[in-house]
């Protein structure tokens, strides 16, 4: 996909042409690009990044109606997003704000640029969208013409940023009786729910079981503040705190304990 736009730079060219095209494409198209920058490509051994440094690495050409490539020097870019190809909402300019966006400056060579969109190292603004919408659209403006159009939609590099999901599974926060991958909810609490499969440890709802715990080992608690207020241990005894209150008799070995006993 490609974005063509007649516009005027420098006030004496005219009909200059931005190509715009995201994706691993051919350079010598002279064409442009989006995707997650990788910083320090490593080799296939090397391990993961433990976080990403936020920023799209945009790559560009400027040339005239007849093909020739703009001159160098240094031209005024604004860099925005938006929720739709068109009209819709301001979700992130490279600078300034989205009611006063402000240019950033980029050097073109021999007709080709490069720039990172959300390069805070260097002055952007950060880039703080999740990316769990399919409805993310850059819009590129150069010096004082309008906004090239149409918009170009960010694909699947941005979508980096967010995982949809993991090993094939979707999160929760609320719980759920299939395969899902927990977290929290906006409250810090995590919800374990599911089907009850039987009455044994094995088909419980939680089943916490370290396999080298010694008998005194907790093999489930419950502290507040470090203090530590109930558990079970790898030898099946019980502690608590506190007052134990049961609705009906607590059996005893098989013996029912009851206030008149």
């Amino acid at each position: 996909m490609s974005v063509v736009k007649n516009h005027k730079l420098n006030g004496g060219m005219k009909g200059w042409i931005a190509s715009v095209v995201f994706g691993a494409l051919n350079i010598l198209a002279l064409i442009a690009f989006i995707s997650v920058l990788k910083i320090g490509l490593e080799p296939l051994t090397g391990q993961a990044a433990t976080g990403i440094y936020k920023a799209l690495n945009f790559r560009g050409t400027l040339q005239d109606d007849m093909g020739v490539i703009a001159s160098n020097g240094t031209y005024s870019m604004y860099f925005t997003l938006y929720d739709s190809a068109t009209g819709g909402n301001c979700l992130y300019v490279a600078s300034g704000t989205c009611s006063t966006p402000l240019a950033k400056l980029i050097t073109v060579t021999s007709g080709s640029f490069t720039t990172l969109i959300g390069d805070t190292d260097n002055g952007d603004n950060s880039i703080t969208l999740d990316f769990n919408s399919d409805q993310y659209w850059l819009g590129v403006k150069v010096g004082a013409d309008s906004e090239l159009a149409p918009r170009v939609r960010i694909g699947s590099a941005g979508y980096a940023f967010n995982a949809d999901l993991l090993d094939g599974l979707n999160t929760s926060s609320n719980g759920g009786t299939g395969r899902f991958v927990p977290v929290t909810n906006n409250f810090g609490n995590l919800n374990l729910t599911g089907e009850s499969r039987g009455t044994g440890v094995a088909s419980s709802t939680i089943f916490i079981n370290p396999s080298s715990a010694t008998s005194t080992n907790s093999l489930l608690g419950v502290a507040v503040g470090g203090v530590e207020k109930f558990k079970v241990d790898a030898s099946g005894n019980i502690f608590a705190s506190g007052t134990i209150y049961a609705g009906i008799d607590v059996i005893v070995n098989g013996q029912s304990v009851c206030l008149a006993n």
